[in-house]
Formats: structure tokens, sequence, C-alpha cells
């Protein structure tokens, strides 16, 4: 049994300096975080262009003669405090 953990301890060690120093697990982990955050900003981007594009699609277009609903009602004075 004491073999056993033994060989577990000499196994976490090797496996610590596999690994390298504190500036390798740093420059490892930037560019994991690097990578994650490119894959979502590609992903959302995609997304948001679909979107874009769908629902321009779907609505319809404006006359060119009417740009904005006209409104025949007084406009209101503001309030003031």
């Amino acid at each position: 049994m004491s073999e056993n953990k033994t060989d577990m301890s000499t196994t976490m060690i090797s496996r610590q300096s596999e690994s390298g120093s504190d500036g390798e697990l740093g420059r490892r982990t930037l560019r994991a975080v690097l990578l994650l955050v490119t894959a979502c900003v590609l992903f959302v981007g995609t997304l948001s262009a679909v979107a874009v594009f769908v629902t321009s699609r779907l609505t319809p277009a404006a006359e060119s003669g009417s740009a904005a609903p006209t409104s025949h009602a007084p406009a209101k004075k503001p309030l003031s405090i």
C-alpha cells in the first residue's frame, strides 16, 4: 500500500514538472482564454448577422414616399419640474 502511495506522489510530481513553470502555465491559460473569447465572438457575430439578414427579409420595406408616419395631433409641451 505504501508503495502505491509513493508511485502516486511520483506521478503527480512528474506531471507537474511536465507542465512547466508558472510562466508556461500563464501562457497556456492566456492562449486558452483568447481561443474561447475568439470562438464566442465568431459564434455570436455569425448568429447576429444571420438574425439581421432574416429579419430584414421578413419585414416589409417602407414605401419611398412615406419614410415616417405623420401624426396630426399637436405636440405636447414638456412639463417643467
